[in-house]
């Protein structure tokens, strides 16, 4: 096994889809009268999964916040450990501090993903200067100080795959310990529907994040009052790095 550092950064996982309105194709009735049927609608759009009333479980990306408590305990105590003595200890420092040096970062994928869309290869500059358009499919960046302006922070190269419903992102350096990291799955990226291809969009809870708001129970359907708590603090965490996100070029 690869030696571990006990040194942990924080890391926050927010993916950001851009919102994409589908038009609704009403039913057309066939038979007698001549009339032609309508193709069936399209499939509702992809989006990245976002459980967050499941700790133990992988319907949300990893490594992340969203199980961190207000005093920075992770909420993962009922979870299993491995049955290796030694990688359940790894995952007992891991939960204590948060991500790894050196994560593998997955974001799961609720429907399809077409892999060609996983482009990585734009380089994003935080000068406060740009409209955050052209972004790539996914990237990963970090904030470099103290500053809530958009030039405390920087992007982190990632090599990015996908395969059996999730993109599994590898950063091309060691993550800074004590700083927010913050990945980001952009509406660049598109499901494989072969006849009408559709950018990934933002399900609810992302949706939630991604609003001006304070989160409460009940702002979407399942969402109780812990799980609300959980969203609003990484709502508020990151408000500067999608600020920033924003203005970028």
């Amino acid at each position: 096994m690869k030696p571990r550092t006990a040194l942990r950064p924080p890391l926050s996982l927010a993916p950001l889809s851009t919102l994409v309105v589908a038009s609704v194709v009403p039913n057309a009735c066939g038979g007698d009268d001549g009339g032609e049927d309508l193709p069936p609608p399209p499939p509702d759009p992809s989006s990245i999964a976002y459980a967050v009333s499941d700790p133990c479980g992988t319907g949300y990306p990893s490594p992340s916040d969203l199980y961190f408590d207000a005093s920075g305990k992770a909420g993962l105590d009922a979870c299993p450990l491995p049955s290796d003595p030694l990688d359940a200890a790894v995952e007992t420092v891991l939960r204590d501090q948060r991500a790894e040096l050196e994560p593998t970062i997955t974001l799961p994928i609720e429907g399809t993903l077409d892999p060609a869309s996983l482009s990585t290869a734009l380089t994003v500059s935080f000068d406060g200067q740009g409209s955050g358009d052209g972004l790539p499919a996914v990237l990963l960046f970090e904030q470099t100080g103290t500053s809530s302006s958009a030039e405390a922070w920087r992007s982190i190269s990632v090599s990015a795959s996908a395969a059996d419903g999730t993109i599994t992102l590898r950063p091309s350096r060691a993550l800074l310990p004590g700083r927010l990291h913050v990945v980001v799955a952009t509406s660049a990226l598109q499901d494989n529907e072969a006849m009408q291809p559709q950018s990934l969009t933002a399900g609810p809870a992302v949706s939630a994040l991604l609003g001006s708001s304070a989160i409460g129970a009940g702002a979407f359907t399942g969402l109780d009052a812990d799980g609300a708590a959980r969203l609003e603090r990484m709502r508020l965490a990151l408000q500067d790095p999608l600020a920033a996100l924003a203005a970028a070029s």
